[in-house]
C-alpha cells in the first residue's frame, strides 16, 4: 500500500445502522469506567441522495450511508504529551527569538561607529546632520526622489542608537 492512500482513520466505510452507532458508544462506556485516555468518535461519511457534506466535511447521521471511527485522546489539551511537547517547543523557539533580537542590537552596537564618543560629541554630530538633511531638502526643491539620501539617513540612526547607548552606559 502506498502511503499516499493513507488517512487517519481507525476504520472507514461503516455501515450507518444504529446497531454499529451503539457498538460504537459501548466501546467508549467500557473504555471510560476502565479509565482508559482513548475513546471513539465517528464521523459520517457517503451522503444520501440529496445531501451534501456541510462545512468541514461534515453530515448529520440521518444524512449518511456510512461512518468513519476516529480514535481521540480523551485528556485535556495540555496533558496530552506531544501538545506539551509541542508547548516546549514553541517556548524555545520564543526565547531563541528573543535572544536573537539581543545578539542583533548587540551586534549593531559594536559596528556603529560612534559608540565609543562622548555623549555631546554625538550631540553636536545629530544637529550636523539634521542641518545636511534640511540643507539637501532645500535644495532638492521637495523632489522626493532627490531626498532619499542612504548615508544621512544611516548616519543618523547610528547616531541615534550610539547616543542611546551613551545614555545607558553613562
Amino acid at each position: 500500500m502506498s502511503k499516499d492512500n493513507l488517512y487517519n482513520h481507525l476504520v472507514s466505510d461503516v455501515p450507518n445502522v444504529e446497531e454499529f452507532r451503539d457498538f460504537v458508544k459501548m466501546v467508549n462506556k467500557m473504555a471510560k469506567q476502565s479509565n482508559s485516555i482513548w475513546k471513539l468518535g465517528i464521523r459520517y461519511r457517503k451522503p444520501k441522495e440529496g445531501h451534501k457534506y456541510g462545512y468541514g466535511g461534515n453530515l448529520k447521521c440521518e444524512n449518511a450511508n456510512a461512518f468513519s471511527i476516529y480514535v481521540h485522546d480523551r485528556r485535556p489539551y495540555s496533558q496530552i504529551p506531544e501538545n506539551q511537547y509541542r508547548g516546549k517547543l514553541w517556548e524555545e523557539n520564543r526565547l531563541l527569538e528573543e535572544e536573537n533580537e539581543r545578539l542583533k542590537k548587540e551586534l549593531a552596537i559594536y559596528n556603529n561607529p560612534y559608540i565609543d564618543w562622548s555623549i555631546s560629541s554625538i550631540e553636536d554630530e545629530i544637529f550636523e546632520v539634521k542641518e545636511k538633511i534640511i540643507e539637501r531638502f532645500l535644495a532638492c526643491d521637495n523632489d522626493l526622489e532627490l531626498l532619499k539620501h542612504n548615508a544621512l539617513k544611516t548616519q543618523y540612526d547610528q547616531l541615534l542608537e550610539a547616543l542611546e547607548y551613551a545614555e545607558q552606559h553613562d
